[in-house]
């Protein structure tokens, strides 16, 4: 099971999808592989390939483009210079432009928006010491 998902064996594919802009292309990759080996859910293998190949294809823009949202993202260079934070979500709902289904606790890019919802209080940092 991927260690940076919580309870992944457990989620929807919407769920997942949710989330998966949030990973990097690394843990992107051992997603999929892990999928194919396992409920190899072919809706779920498609979003996650969909989501490897707008990591290859993003490279080509400004590392800062306005994706729409209104919040532009820091200039890091890459995914892959963007700390990684374990984050309490508390209910349903959505955080930081994903939904959640469930109350979880799960691994997120520390993105603007999502250093936004810590700020507000909506989620919260999970120490795991």
């Amino acid at each position: 099971m991927p260690e940076f998902i919580d309870n992944y064996d457990d989620m929807t594919v919407p769920e997942v999808t949710s989330i998966l802009d949030t990973l990097g292309a690394d843990q992107l990759e051992e997603l999929h592989d892990y999928e194919q080996q396992n409920k190899n859910r072919k809706t779920l293998i498609d979003e996650i390939k969909l989501q490897i190949s707008g990591h290859t294809d993003s490279d080509d823009e400004s590392p800062n483009s306005d994706d729409g949202t209104g919040v532009e993202e820091p200039a890091t260079g890459g995914s892959e210079n963007v700390e990684d934070v374990r984050v309490r979500i508390p209910k349903r709902g959505q955080y930081a432009g994903q939904w959640f289904d469930n109350a979880t606790t799960t691994t997120l890019k520390l993105t603007p928006r999502v250093e936004q919802e810590l700020q507000r209080g909506n989620i919260s940092r999970v120490n795991d010491e």
